[in-house]
């Protein structure tokens, strides 16, 4: 998906937002943010930050029973 979108904003001058989570380690996402993220002269933003603090609407009540009802889905989503 990647390959295919970037020749088309290439010649627009779009952006394109990647949201996503390092849980799985691998994939084109997992190397785009290991090449990018860190790097003051690479022209992608990368940035990494909680599920709470970038969608403040989710309650701590929410994300506490999720932690406690399914731990790995809370891991690798929050």
């Amino acid at each position: 998906m990647l390959r295919a979108v970037q020749p088309c904003l290439a010649t627009t001058g779009g952006r394109l937002l990647i949201l996503s989570s390092p849980y799985g380690q691998g994939g084109a996402l997992w190397e785009l943010y290991q090449k990018h993220y860190g790097s003051d002269d690479s022209p992608w933003l990368c940035w990494v930050a909680s599920a709470a603090d970038m969608n403040p609407t989710l309650s701590g009540d929410y994300l506490r029973a999720m932690a406690a009802d399914d731990p790995e889905a809370y891991r690798s989503e929050v």
